[in-house]
């Protein structure tokens, strides 16, 4: 989610009102929808979380890094829920170990670390840094916020954001 949101239109009508929780519909069993395509049921990212008893949350995301294959990352990364945002460092380690799939084929070896290396250069200073991410009301679902180390982004950094639930056929495309 946090490398995802870096790089639910469900209802018609009136924006959904902001959940004090905001993974409150996660925890119900939906997934995040990052930039939605509604005519053809497609999301940039989707990412599903994973709640421990201990408090934990992990974040498995699936982003579309490329949309010439087109290219999908797989990531998997611990956030937390702080002051109505969700958030978690941009991290290096989760870029070593993410999966990389390129026209529906996983790649590895020299061409993946190629791809790694790439996107770890890319980040840049965001390399290391928290990502925090709330979920401002917009119409029909919801649009990000972020901050950067405690600074605001841009407005333009935000994606539209809505929550499916698994079962409905929504996949990661570009």
């Amino acid at each position: 989610m946090v490398l995802s949101l870096v790089l639910p239109f469900l209802m018609a009508g009136a924006p959904q009102a902001p959940d004090a929780d905001p993974l409150a519909r996660a925890r119900a069993g939906e997934l995040q929808c990052d930039a939605p395509d509604l005519a053809h049921r497609t999301c940039k990212a989707i990412s599903t979380y994973a709640f421990a008893a201990d408090g934990a949350v992990t974040n498995q995301s699936e982003s579309v890094i490329s949309a010439s294959g087109p290219m999908i990352m797989h990531t998997t990364s611990h956030v937390s829920v702080r002051d109505g945002a969700v958030c978690g460092p941009v991290s290096a380690e989760d870029i070593d170990q993410a999966q990389l799939v390129f026209a529906g084929r996983p790649i590895s070896g020299p061409q993946a670390e190629q791809v790694k290396a790439q996107l770890k250069s890319g980040l840049g200073p965001m390399l290391g840094a928290e990502v925090c991410t709330r979920f401002a009301p917009a119409d029909n679902g919801y649009m990000t916020q972020v901050t950067v180390n405690g600074q605001a982004a841009p407005p333009e950094a935000g994606v539209p954001v809505i929550w499916i639930k698994p079962a409905e056929g929504w996949t990661v495309a570009p």
